[in-house]
């Protein structure tokens, strides 16, 4: 088959596309190419046009100088056969009439030239002017060359010479020989012409205001020269400009006397010894020319800069033309490969018309393999496919509203629905509806790990990871629906608020695996004393609420769960082969009688579990108008402690620790006291559990350091024997890692020797976290600090757990010596935990020492110190340097200060 050259050529581009060469077609190329070509046409046009129009100035300005040159040479000529001719007529009539010859007549007879320019002149034989036509200026010329030639000479020829009578003025003289009627010498006739005269004919319209029109004598000196207005004389001519006009050259020279380039023409003058020279300047032959072409190189530059700049924006348009169908092409791909590799359904349908334009279905355009297995058709299958004939009519129905209302308004449609087609596994979907031009894309996804993720998220959010139990999210939502029921039926609801008792004990004791152990089985427990009706909420920590609904105020049945929930949490828990038992203080708060709303009945339920607490633990009490006033109270002392923070109301007292061995006095307890403005002095245990609560513990703490460490440094500047204070540390100072930094302050800031300050730790706090305990407590010691351990016997700790701390004393809790030496078992721990410790190398201090029984034990069983009112009572610091300087080693004396 034979195809057209072109139609080949073109049908190669696809191909040359497709291994990159073909970018030498696109048109964003072939648009700046095409410029270029134009612009190079132009160019070249251009400067071949001015070429040929210097060429063509040129030309003319040569042929204009030789013109010139041949006008100027016959003028010359004609001038000069006049001047020989007026010479011939005075020669005539001078010897026809003799010396009788009157200038005067021949002039009127108009044989003369204008007296105006030429000056006639008849001399005698002697020299001596006879006749003149300007009387005065010449006399006597007898001496001069040319007269003695002639009279030396019997010419008949004329012949002229150069005279510079007067400065800057130049004449021509003619001259012939005058003979008498023997022929002898007679004198000479004279024409002197202004050398100006032959110059006159200079015209600015043909050889500008910078061309020359010159005669030349012999001796290569101008006559008379003119260059515009200018006439000069005198000069010397360019002799290579003559030579060169004298061979009728065309190419332009530079005169050497003005320094212009001309073109310069020179004409021998015929019978005369002169030569004329006629030169038109370059510049001003081409001055039109240079105008013109200055016009055609800017009108070239401007059209130039306009096809580039328009190449430059069809390029650039053909360029976003080009990468727009490169982006088409790579999103058509990526779309196809997107569709292909997606976990989603895409099908791809266009709109199918009525008559009067309303859609009635969609048909298939394209779907990737997701969606052909939905309908478990191949997609060749599908392909074609009307959207009525893949669903059920009812399915189909509601479907189509969709989708053209989609087409119609052009909003993106978005839509989850929980599946109802068999042949689908997926238990969600959702699909997205997009229009497209005369169709929509939908997009199915199967959302069913999404929703259960969703769930899981939600249940995670509204219930506690630990237990299951629904937390403080859903609290107020279930406390809301309780109390809408009982307002529709006319019935009560009932808020339980639960706190377990000593659970930090356990916690702390035995480790957070264990206390959650205890809150999980403590869930189950609560959960099987209760109605599905009912919800068992937990806050967080050892705080839980239980929601009660459908209550008929307080009856029997109500006491009757809650006795059972008190039980079942009282049951034994074995943990890690340790059996615990804990109990729960309950506050009940009743709808509508102890609060209308969520928050007023938590308040009074959590103030009624409080009131449970106060009154000993391990029971339940209903909220009552005088459990808040007790609050109202909690809330007033703590709001007196922030006061008292700010106008620094505490003081210190002072408890003595005596030596059992030498009855002395090695050290003191620092403890606090607060001296109230309306209730009087306040000891620690009213107040520290209120100051926790209100985040003032460590600020307290702090202030009970420094006043200590500056307390002891008084003292011995005082000249007291050196004491050993002891500071009782708080949780809130141990856990926040804070002091070691205050210790170092506090005693560079006293002055006091760190040897002579001890912090007392609780067991339970240092078990909290041992590691933590262990590395502050390494760095106290590494200061020189002594470390005690506070209330030992009331934790959970054992002695070999004591050696890994750099502890120097122990303290048996006042608990095990209140019953000495009457109970059996406080004995038995006494006598143990003494022994122990001396077998570690700790002392003991046994504090809350009040009979002299409990002395007698006590040294009985080695018991190193003792601190307790039955030697002295917390005392104010004054006390304390009295006490020492006694230091009377006599028990019944000690008792005498026993206050």
């Amino acid at each position: 088959m034979n195809m057209p050259r072109n139609r080949r050529l073109f049908s190669l581009f696809p191909k040359i596309r497709e291994d990159g060469s073909g970018r030498a077609f696109e048109a964003y190329f072939l648009f700046p190419l095409f410029a270029a070509l134009m612009i190079s046409v132009i160019w070249v046009a251009l400067f071949y046009f001015l070429q040929s129009g210097k060429e063509a100035v040129e030309r003319a300005a040569a042929t204009s100088a030789r013109e010139s040159a041949d006008i100027y040479e016959a003028q010359m000529i004609r001038n000069l056969d006049a001047i020989d001719q007026t010479l011939k007529t005075i020669k005539f009539a001078y010897e026809f009439q003799g010396k009788k010859l009157a200038l005067a007549e021949l002039k009127e007879k108009g044989l003369l030239p204008p007296t105006l320019v030429f000056n006639v002149s008849i001399v005698a034989r002697t020299g001596e002017v006879i006749a003149n036509t300007h009387s005065g200026e010449l006399k006597n010329v007898s001496g001069q060359p040319y007269f003695l030639a002639h009279q030396a000479h019997d010419t008949t020829e004329s012949e002229s010479s150069l005279t510079k009578l007067t400065a800057g003025a130049g004449k021509l003289q003619f001259s012939r020989r005058l003979n008498a009627h023997d022929g002898s010498f007679a004198g000479i006739a004279i024409v002197m012409v202004d050398a100006a005269y032959f110059t006159s004919g200079y015209e600015n319209s043909k050889l500008g205001n910078n061309g020359v029109l010159g005669i030349v004598g012999e001796d290569g000196v101008f006559l008379s020269k003119r260059t515009g207005d200018e006439i000069a004389w005198g000069e010397i001519a360019d002799m290579a400009s003559r030579e060169a006009g004298l061979n009728a050259g065309s190419a332009p020279l530079v005169n050497a006397w003005d320094g212009i380039e001309r073109y310069t023409q020179a004409r021998q003058l015929y019978r005369f010894p002169l030569t004329v020279i006629v030169g038109l300047s370059r510049a001003e032959q081409f001055e039109g020319f240079q105008q013109q072409r200055s016009t055609y190189l800017w009108a070239a530059a401007a059209t130039s800069l306009l096809l580039a700049a328009a190449a430059a924006m069809m390029s650039r348009l053909s360029w976003d033309l080009a990468m727009i169908r490169k982006r088409t092409r790579k999103d058509q791909e990526t779309y196809y490969a997107a569709s292909e590799a997606t976990l989603d359904a895409v099908f791809v349908l266009h709109s199918l018309h009525d008559d009067d334009g309303h859609i009635t279905d969609f048909a298939l355009n394209s779907s990737n393999e997701r969606g052909a297995r939905i309908f478990r058709k191949s997609k060749a299958e599908l392909l074609g496919r009307r959207v009525s004939e893949l669903l059920p009519p009812d399915r189909f129905n509601s479907l189509l509203g969709e989708f053209e209302k989609v087409v119609r308004t052009g909003v993106m449609h978005e839509h989850e629905w929980e599946n109802s087609i068999a042949s689908v596994q997926a238990k969600w979907l959702y699909r997205q509806v997009v229009r497209v031009e005369d169709g929509v894309v939908v997009i199915v996804r199967d959302i069913t790990e999404r929703r259960q993720a969703e769930e899981r998220i939600s249940h995670m959010a509204h219930h506690d990871a630990l237990t299951g139990l629904p937390n403080r999210t859903l609290l107020e939502d279930r406390i809301r629906q309780a109390i809408s029921y009982a307002q529709r039926y006319g019935r009560s609801m009932m808020v339980v608020f639960i706190d377990l008792d000593n659970f930090k004990l356990v916690n702390d004791s035995l480790g957070h695996k264990a206390g959650d152990e205890l809150l999980k089985t403590t869930a189950q427990r609560m959960l099987q004393c209760i109605r599905q009706t009912d919800t068992v909420i937990r806050l967080g920590g050892d705080e839980f609420v239980i929601v009660l609904v459908d209550q008929s105020e307080i009856s029997e049945s109500l006491t009757t769960v809650l006795q059972r929930i008190r039980n079942a949490i009282a049951e034994p828990i074995f943990i890690e082969g340790q059996k615990l038992e804990v109990t729960s203080s309950m506050g009940l708060a009743i709808y509508p009688d102890d609060g209308m709303d969520c928050s007023t009945l938590l308040l009074n339920a959590d103030a009624a579990m409080y009131q449970a607490k106060m009154l000993g633990r391990n029971n339940y009490q209903f909220y009552t108008s005088e459990i808040n006033a007790k609050i109202h109270e909690k809330l007033a002392l703590q709001e007196g402690l922030r006061k008292a923070v700010a106008r620094n109301e505490f003081f210190l007292e002072y408890q003595p620790q005596v030596d059992l061995r030498s009855n002395r006095i090695i050290g003191a307890e620092a403890l606090i006291r607060w001296q109230c403005p309306e209730r009087g002095v306040i000891p620690p245990q009213a107040f520290i559990e209120a100051a926790e609560e209100a985040g003032l513990i460590a600020w307290i703490g702090e202030w009970v350091l420094f006043a200590a460490c500056r307390q002891n440094k008084a003292w011995q500047d005082a000249g007291m024997p050196p004491l050993v204070i002891s500071v009782n540390i708080s949780a809130r100072q141990f856990k926040e890692n804070i002091l070691t930094g205050q210790v170092a302050h506090a005693l560079k800031e006293s002055g006091l020797e760190a040897r002579y300050l001890e912090l007392e730790l609780t067991e339970s706090l240092i078990m909290q976290d041992v590691p933590l305990a262990i590395s502050t407590m390494q760095e106290l010691h590494a200061m020189g600090v002594r470390l005690s351990i506070d209330d030992f016997g009331s934790g959970y700790s054992s002695l070999s757990e004591l050696v890994q701390f750099p502890i120097v004393r122990l303290k048996i809790d006042g608990a095990f010596i209140d019953g000495l030496p009457e109970h059996e078992e406080n004995k038995a721990v006494s006598r143990s935990v003494i022994s122990l410790a001396h077998a570690i190398g700790l002392k003991v201090l046994a504090e809350g020492v009040e009979t002299a029984e409990q002395i007698s034990f006590l040294k009985k069983n080695e018991c190193d110190e003792i601190q307790g009112r039955y030697f002295c009572g917390p005392v104010p610091p004054q006390e304390i340097e009295k006490l020492v300087r006694m230091q009377v080693p006599d028990d019944r004396q000690f008792a005498l200060h026993n206050i």
